[in-house]
């Protein structure tokens, strides 16, 4: 009986995305925004439905079971790839950065309004216009004026690293300006993070089919496959540098999470993790941690590389920016209240964000401090540790939740889980300003947390009365 619901669930979630992909292009098409009322409710279904497909996830799978659970995700996906990219305009930022990179030049070096400006001077208006810009980026952003004209925050510079502008020049080259061929791109990440997974699990003695976790996701399809987030280029290395410490490859274990730095910066936060096994002998740790300097920190400069000023987009994203999390706002609500009729003070931003940064430093620092008992508790942290830092950032847009998932699928928590079927609600805060919706997607996800760690106590009073006298290495 449990089979054939898990059998039903599949179908829906293709019959789900199908109808997303087919149904709110077309209402768009008609009726300019009318389709978030369409989107967003199919869209919790979809997820709903992926929930209660989750319970049967753990169960045996056979050659049957795994046939149904990669068909499922790839219909999901070949659904997904059918239809434009759904009110969403991210993805102009990565062609064009793809674009720069591919002609061989610094994609850090020149906010793509200052090449808007170049192509009116130069070419549509005839007037001389003395510029360091390259005559090939003009003639392409002349060629290509719908991409550049679409760029989100074109006054700042990329801040996408370096790995991250690869896979750019990688769809660039495939075809220019392509969304086909930079949803090609996407697709073999998004291939290598299952197979990676798959592994992991192996590892741990895990039921494969939690790969379904990730690979049946309604946020991975729709926010990756579908709107074109990038962020997916990162996980095949985060996934691949944990696997490699499990086998104790600590150096290569280093080298691949550099390249993770380099598709986006967060999985720095990994890195005291997975050197905790090393801790007990000094001498080893000094390897893995030259390498991780030598491949990760150009990854961080290189963003840095045209300059330090308001246009760096690393800068304005780390002092400003601020989106969905109902901590930071929670914070903001405090300096209102007290600041009386004066309102709320000029330094409630930089307070309020430097709180939250501290307090994810905490975390990073306690769930590494702690003896490791085996091969499990360090992937269990390493979900506590990017979901923490998911909490505790300014920014928490739906496909930032994506950070977790697949190393989630090693440990699923209900209350992680849980933001899957409610973060499709952030379309309706980001498109018609309904600011409850923050409210909506984070306390029943806060409540589920206390629940479910008040249940864990027990547990973890018992661990806390074991022997941590035996040597780390012998466990992990």
């Amino acid at each position: 009986m449990r089979a054939r619901a898990f059998h039903i669930c599949g179908l829906t979630l293709v019959l789900l995305c199908a109808a997303i992909a087919w149904v709110v292009p077309f209402q768009e098409q008609i009726t300019r925004g009318s389709s978030l009322f369409t989107f967003v409710p199919i869209y919790i279904v979809a997820s709903v439905v992926y929930l209660l497909a989750a319970r049967d996830m753990g169960q045996p799978s056979g050659k049957a079971r795994w046939v149904l659970i990669i068909g499922v995700g790839v219909a999901m996906r070949i659904a997904m790839i059918t239809a434009p990219p759904i009110l969403e305009d991210d993805y102009h930022r990565y062609l064009w950065d793809g674009a720069v990179t591919a002609h061989g030049h610094n994609p850090w070096l020149v906010a793509p309004n200052e090449v808007e400006t170049a192509v009116v001077f130069r070419l549509e208006r005839g007037a001389a216009h003395h510029t360091n810009i390259p005559d090939d980026l003009i003639a392409a952003a002349h060629a290509h004026t719908r991409t550049i004209a679409n760029i989100n925050h074109g006054h700042l510079r990329t801040v996408y690293p370096p790995v991250a502008q690869a896979a750019f020049a990688a769809a660039y080259a495939l075809s220019p300006f392509s969304v086909g061929a930079w949803r090609a791109v996407l697709l073999l990440f998004d291939a290598a993070t299952l197979v990676l997974i798959v592994a992991l699990l192996r590892r741990l003695n895990r039921p494969t089919a939690w790969a379904a976790l990730y690979w049946w996701c309604p946020l991975v399809v729709i926010e990756v496959i579908n709107r074109c987030h990038m962020d997916v280029i990162a996980f095949p290395f985060v996934v691949g540098a944990v696997l490699l410490t499990l086998r104790r490859r600590h150096v290569w274990a280093m080298a691949v999470l550099g390249l993770a730095i380099g598709a986006k910066l967060w999985p720095l936060v990994l890195a005291p993790l997975l050197l905790r096994p090393l801790l007990g002998e000094p001498r080893r740790l000094i390897a893995p941690v030259a390498v991780l300097a030598i491949v990760g920190l150009p990854m961080v400069l290189a963003t840095l590389s045209g300059g330090i000023d308001s246009q760096t987009g690393l800068i304005a994203y780390g002092k400003s920016w601020s989106n969905n999390s109902a901590l930071h706002e929670a914070g903001l609500m405090v300096f209102r209240l007290f600041g009386g009729t004066s309102g709320m003070p000029g330094y409630a931003y930089g307070v309020t964000r430097g709180l939250m940064a501290l307090g994810t430093l905490g975390l990073i620092g306690f769930l590494a401090c702690w003896p490791l008992r085996d091969a499990g508790d360090l992937c269990g942290r390493c979900v506590w540790t990017v979901a923490g830092v998911f909490l505790l950032s300014p920014t928490q847009f739906p496909w930032y939740w994506l950070w977790a998932l697949p190393l989630l699928t090693t440990r699923p928590l209900r209350w992680a889980l849980l933001y899957a079927a409610l973060l499709p609600l952030y379309h309706l805060n980001e498109r018609l300003g309904m600011t409850w919706v923050v409210w909506a997607e984070h306390i029943p996800v806060a409540i589920v947390m206390l629940i479910e760690f008040r249940g864990l106590l027990p547990e973890l009073a018992r661990r806390a009365e074991l022997d941590e006298s035996a040597s780390e290495q012998e466990v992990v």
